[in-house]
């Protein structure tokens, strides 16, 4: 249980540096000030529910160590709350992956290339969304 409680914590440490790689990555590509800011409130909205995730993964147990170790005197949150929060976190998730994931196309179709090239390139940058729906 101890791995399952890491796990928590390294998801969440992942999640949010992973989307702000892919954020740094999109404001190099930008053009347009309203697609900055898109990216920059997706960015703070996956960052403030990772970080919300991390620490009540990180304390939903007084002590640390009753989530693994039961023996011992302690309580931790409701499973409910938990179960809520990841499912909270999710939708945050989706909403950020799916902004991710067609911001591109918008990017794409200002650059100065003929349309049946920029269609060819959004189908294949918007694909994103095929794993958003799989995840």
């Amino acid at each position: 249980m101890m791995y399952w409680w890491f796990c928590y914590l390294l998801y969440s440490l992942t999640m949010i540096s992973s989307k702000l790689s892919i954020a740094w990555f999109l404001l190099r590509l930008t053009a347009r000030r309203i697609q900055s800011w898109v990216i920059y409130c997706a960015s703070l909205l996956s960052v403030l529910a990772g970080i919300v995730f991390f620490f009540v993964s990180l304390f939903q147990c007084k002590p640390i160590s009753f989530f693994w170790d039961k023996d011992q005197p302690g309580t931790c949150i409701k499973v409910d709350v938990i179960i809520a929060l990841a499912y909270l976190y999710s939708a945050f998730s989706v909403i950020t992956d799916f902004t991710f994931a067609l911001l591109p196309g918008f990017l794409i179709w200002n650059l100065k290339l003929n349309t049946r090239t920029k269609l060819a390139l959004i189908t294949l940058i918007t694909m994103g969304c095929v794993y958003v729906y799989k995840s």
